[in-house]
C-alpha cells in the first residue's frame, strides 16, 4: 500500500491466491515475491513471502480464504507497526510462516479487533474467516462505536482507540480491494492447483549449461525432457520414472516443438528431432551450433549457426536461411526465442564468444528483420506470457533471474528489471542458463552456482599455494610481466 503525497492510500498490490505471472521483488526476504523452487523443480510458489497464507507457503491448493490470512498479516502490522513474520531469507519467512507462533499478548488491538485478527490468521482454513465482507462489517461497527468492547481485556493493553479507529479505517480501502478481487476473480475459469514438489533425476543428469537448459518442459507443463548420460530421456510429471528416448546419442540443447509432441535436439553436428512417445530420429540439416533453438507456430525453427548468427528452417527440414547479420562489433548471435505468433524472436548478442554477464538481449521483428536492444547486461532471455495479453522478460545475469515486463506486441520493455530467483545454475561463458517455462508459468530450474568461476592463487617453486585477494570470476590465459611482479589475465572477454 501506497500513501500519495495528498494523503490519499492505494492498494497497489496484496498477496494474492493464485497469480501466473511473475512478481516484483520488495528488496528483502520478507518482502520479497517468490518462486521458489529447489534444485531441479516443476511448479511454482506464488506470493509475497511473509504475506502468504500457511497452506500457499506449503504448496498446496489455495483459494479465497488465503487472500483472508494476506489481509490479516496487513491489518496486524497496521496496528503494530512491526512485521508479523520475520527471518533471514525467503526459506525463513516461510518457515515462520508456517511455525512460529503468533504472540497475541503483544498485540494491543481492541477485543473486537483482536478477534478479527485471530479468525483471519487461523492456521486451519476451514475455521478462519471464510468471507472478506465479514471483516468490513466488523471493523464498521467497531468505529461507529468504539468505545464499546465485546471483552474484557487487561487495562494496559488498551491503546489509543483514535489511533487504533484510524488505522483500521485506513485498512478498509484494503478490505474494499479485496472484496473486489474476490468478485473479479470469481468470474474468471478456476485455474488449476499450485504444483510444487521436487523432481531426482538421478546423479547422472548431465545439467551442464554451456548448451542450453539441458532439462526442458512441454508447453503444457506435463512432461519433462532432459540430458542424461548423453542421451535424451523423458519423463510425464504424473509418472514415477523417466524414458530413455532411443537414437539420441550425444544430444545437447534440446527443446519443444509448440504442440509439444516433439522434441528438437543437437547431436553429432546435426539438427534433428525426434517424437516424445520414441522412434526414430530425423535428422532436419547437419553443421548447427548446440547454442540454442526455438520452434515456432509457422512451422519453423530458429537456431544458432556455426558461424555466429542464427538461421531458420522448415520443421520438416531444408536449408537454412540465415535471419540475423553480426552488426560492428558483434562477435556470436545465440539462445534465440520465437514469441507467440511467429511474429518477433528474442536472441542474446555478444561482442565476445564468451563473458555473457555483458551481453545485450535483443528482439527482432520478423516481416522486416529490424532488431531492436530491449536491455544491456543480460543473458539467454525468455517471454513469459501473462493472462492479461502482457507477459514479462525473464533473463540471467550472474546468476541470478531477472524480469521485467515486456509488450510482445510493440517489442517495448516498461518499468525497472527485478530480481526474482537467486543462484540460477547459468554458464557465464557460453551465456545458457538451466531454466525453462510452460506456457501456464511453470517454471523448472536448476540451482546453484556453475563451477566455470575460478580463483587466483599464486604457487612458488616449492609448491605452496597463496590466494589472492581477487573476487571468483572468468579468469584465464595468465601472463607474468618480465619482472614477475604484474600479471595480465583474461576475465570474460576483457584484458
Amino acid at each position: 500500500m501506497k500513501v500519495t503525497p495528498e494523503g490519499t492510500v492505494k492498494v497497489l498490490d496484496f498477496g494474492l491466491a493464485k497469480m501466473a505471472e511473475v512478481t516484483a521483488p520488495r528488496g528483502n526476504p520478507e518482502t520479497s515475491p517468490t518462486l521458489t523452487l529447489g534444485a531441479t523443480v516443476a511448479g511454482m510458489i506464488l506470493g509475497t513471502a511473509a504475506y502468504m497464507a500457511p497452506e500457499q507457503a506449503a504448496g498446496k491448493p489455495v483459494d479465497r480464504r488465503a487472500d483472508i490470512w494476506s489481509f490479516g498479516v496487513v491489518l496486524y502490522e497496521m496496528l503494530t507497526g512491526r512485521r508479523l513474520f520475520k527471518g533471514e531469507t525467503v526459506a525463513h519467512t516461510l518457515a515462520a510462516v508456517l511455525q512460529t507462533p503468533l504472540d497475541w499478548e503483544k498485540t494491543t488491538a481492541p477485543p473486537a479487533i483482536k478477534n478479527l485478527l485471530r479468525r483471519c490468521l487461523d492456521r486451519d482454513v476451514k475455521t478462519r474467516l471464510q468471507v472478506i465482507g465479514e471483516a468490513r462489517i466488523a471493523i464498521t461497527k467497531f468505529l461507529a462505536n468504539p468505545d464499546v468492547e465485546v471483552a474484557t481485556a487487561p487495562a494496559a493493553a488498551v491503546p489509543s482507540t483514535r489511533k487504533t479507529a484510524w488505522a483500521v479505517s485506513a485498512v478498509l480501502a484494503l478490505i474494499a480491494a479485496v472484496t473486489a478481487f474476490g468478485w473479479w476473480k470469481s468470474t474468471r475459469p478456476v485455474e488449476r492447483p499450485l504444483v510444487h514438489f521436487d523432481v531426482d533425476l538421478g546423479p547422472e543428469a548431465s545439467l551442464l549449461s554451456n548448451y542450453g537448459a539441458s532439462v526442458v518442459i512441454s508447453p503444457d507443463g506435463a512432461r519433462l525432457v532432459f540430458v542424461s548420460k548423453g542421451r535424451l530421456f523423458t519423463r510425464r510429471l504424473s509418472q514415477p520414472k523417466a524414458t530413455e528416448l532411443p537414437g539420441t546419442e550425444g544430444a545437447q540443447a534440446p527443446f519443444f516443438s509448440p504442440d509439444g509432441q516433439w522434441i528438437a535436439f543437437v547431436g553429432g553436428g546435426k539438427l534433428k528431432k525426434i517424437s516424445v512417445e520414441g522412434g526414430a530420429a530425423i535428422a532436419l540439416r547437419d553443421i548447427f551450433n548446440a547454442r540454442g533453438g526455438s520452434w515456432g507456430e509457422d512451422h519453423t525453427i530458429i537456431a544458432a549457426s556455426t558461424n555466429g548468427t542464427l538461421s531458420r528452417i522448415p520443421d520438416t527440414g531444408g536449408a537454412p536461411q540465415p535471419i540475423t547479420e553480426l552488426a560492428q562489433g558483434e562477435a556470436v548471435h545465440r539462445w534465440p526465442q520465437i514469441l507467440p505468433g511467429a511474429k518477433a524472436v528474442l536472441f542474446t548478442a555478444n561482442r565476445t564468444i564468451s563473458g555473457f554477464d555483458n551481453a545485450n538481449i535483443e528482439a527482432m521483428s520478423m516481416p522486416d528483420g529490424r532488431r531492436k536492444t530491449l536491455l544491456r547486461g543480460g543473458t539467454f532471455g525468455r517471454y513469459l506470457p501473462a493472462a492479461n495479453g502482457a507477459g514479462h522478460l525473464v533473463y540471467v545475469n550472474k546468476g541470478t533471474l531477472f524480469a521485467v515486463a515486456l509488450d510482445p506486441d510493440s517489442l517495448e520493455i516498461s518499468g525497472t528489471p527485478v530480481p526474482v530467483l537467486p543462484e540460477v545454475s547459468y554458464s557465464p561463458i557460453a551465456g545458457a542458463a538451466q531454466f525453462d517455462f510452460s506456457k501456464d508459468g511453470t517454471l523448472v530450474y536448476r540451482g546453484g552456482i556453475d563451477a566455470e568461476m575460478v580463483t587466483l592463487q599464486w604457487i612458488d617453486a616449492e609448491g605452496k599455494a597463496q590466494s589472492l585477494p581477487a573476487k571468483p570470476g572468468l579468469y584465464g590465459q595468465p601472463r607474468l610481466s618480465p619482472d614477475g611482479k604484474l600479471a595480465a589475465l583474461t576475465v570474460g572477454g576483457d584484458i
